[in-house]
């Protein structure tokens, strides 16, 4: 069932920054699981459809950030996914528009589609649902059509200057050395899956890292323009609320964003 502008935005105000803040601090949540107890918990939200494929996504992220490393690949295969699958299940579930639980009677069934989409800048998504762009009627096949679609519509490196970093996101910092390497090396071999975010003039509001390993690995990089009125709380949700690699960072940082 689609919604109306007017009953998104009254969902956006009661549950949808909780449901988006929630994807950021999962790992924040005290939650000790087993292995086995996290395999459990999985396999009972694949038999889910939509709530179930992200609420999986989401568990797998708590679940990555719980278990010691020797137990992650015996868990996926207890639960019967590939590592693979794993990856784009998490993809899905940090993705704020797809989490949001606004969005789901929205949404596409299959979790192949959702994926297609969870490459996509959150606000394109949201986009798409208003539009009617994305159904749950959305096959594989057209989610693909419509994510290559918005990745390409004026994001052509040659068609783009970036002009510099914006100052919002220079307070945060790069990854350390191994993250970095271990992140060009999966951008040199995936290719880049999430644009990197530009404002009109072309500084880099979200994606530094992804275009510094654009850089390194002469992946072209993809780009869109963030086309709203508040560069605060865009940078928030980018850097904070969706990164939970910034789950335990100074509160200075967000009080000089606050400057």
């Amino acid at each position: 069932m689609k919604t109306t502008p007017s009953e998104r935005r009254l969902c956006a105000n009661t549950t949808a920054w909780g449901a988006r803040m929630t994807v950021d601090t999962l790992v924040d949540a005290v939650i000790v699981r087993t292995a086995d107890e996290w395999a459990g918990v999985i396999r009972a939200d694949l038999t889910q459809a939509v709530e179930g494929i992200v609420s999986a996504g989401r568990n797998l992220i708590r679940a990555k950030a719980d278990v010691a490393h020797g137990e992650w690949l015996p868990m996926l295969a207890d639960i019967g996914i590939s590592q693979s699958h794993a990856s784009h299940l998490m993809q899905i579930g940090a993705n704020p528009a797809l989490s949001d639980q606004c969005n789901s009677t929205s949404l596409p069934m299959a979790a192949r589609a959702l994926y297609e989409l969870s490459r996509l800048d959150p606000v394109v998504i949201e986009e798409g649902i208003s539009n009617g762009d994305i159904t749950p009627s959305t096959t594989i096949r057209d989610a693909r059509e419509f994510a290559r679609g918005q990745l390409s519509i004026s994001r052509k490196v040659d068609d783009v200057r970036v002009t510099g970093i914006h100052p919002y996101a220079a307070i945060f910092p790069m990854l350390p050395a191994d993250e970095m390497l271990a992140f060009v090396r999966s951008v040199r071999r995936w290719g880049l899956l999430m644009p990197i975010v530009l404002t009109p003039d072309g500084l880099i509001l979200d994606g530094k890292i992804r275009y510094e390993a654009c850089q390194l690995t002469g992946v072209q990089p993809i780009f869109i323009t963030y086309d709203g009125d508040d560069l605060f709380e865009y940078v928030l949700a980018a850097n904070v609320y969706r990164d939970h690699r910034y789950r335990d960072y100074p509160e200075s940082t967000l009080a000089e964003l606050e400057q």
